[in-house]
């Protein structure tokens, strides 16, 4: 019987399989590698391997910093999962874009929903704090200030037969203008935190409830 070091581990294995599955094929049906690993999906996604292939080699409990960072990396999947099936698969199914099913499976579902499950099958509870918060949103604004960059370099998207600058249709002032892209970036930062607020919150709930049943 597997203990839960070697369970975790073996978890571990199975997630980053998925995860960088994901990230093979989605660098397969580009023509453009950097094109590809410019959107936040495949960014998040790297983060998580990255990551978790940091885990699998260790073998001592998290600090309380290494537990700051997971949950960062935590935050940035789970955003693409929120924003991929709230916004693009609906606006996917509604037009002729039918992306491979398990490309897109793999990077917006099977990865954020392994990655969040992990937390509450082996990680140790309580040691996420409200302060940390501002922290996560890094990820998210590196990437902001990267697609930027990318658009000022000469950087292009490609969909269907239209070219763009920007990835998603929030980020491009080109077509919603600087003032609505400003008010989307305040609207996703509140999400984010919110998102974050809550993660934090039940951390320390799953630990009152622990010392409430004990």
């Amino acid at each position: 019987m597997l203990n839960k070091t070697k369970g975790r581990k073996l978890y571990i294995i199975i997630l980053l399989l998925g995860n960088l599955t994901g990230i093979i094929l989605s660098l397969l049906e580009t023509d453009s590698a950097i094109q590809s690993i410019s959107y936040f999906t495949w960014q998040s996604n790297i983060f998580v391997f990255l990551f978790f292939s940091y885990l699998l080699f260790k073998n001592k409990e998290l600090s309380t910093k290494e537990q700051s960072i997971k949950a960062a990396v935590t935050i940035a999947i789970l955003l693409t999962f929120v924003v991929y099936h709230t916004l693009l698969d609906p606006f996917f199914k509604s037009g002729e874009y039918n992306p491979p099913f398990w490309r897109n499976f793999l990077v917006h579902t099977y990865t954020p929903l392994l990655v969040l499950l992990d937390y509450f099958l082996f990680d140790k509870k309580g040691k996420l704090q409200y302060r940390m918060v501002p922290y996560w949103l890094v990820i998210p604004f590196i990437y902001l200030i990267y697609a930027n960059i990318y658009a000022l370099l000469g950087g292009t998207f490609v969909f269907e037969d239209s070219i763009s600058r920007f990835p998603y249709f929030v980020m491009n002032p080109d077509m919603i203008g600087w003032g609505l892209e400003i008010v989307f970036i305040i609207v996703i930062s509140l999400f984010i935190s919110l998102l974050s607020i809550l993660f934090v919150f039940l951390d320390k709930k799953i630990v009152e409830e622990k010392k409430y049943h004990d």
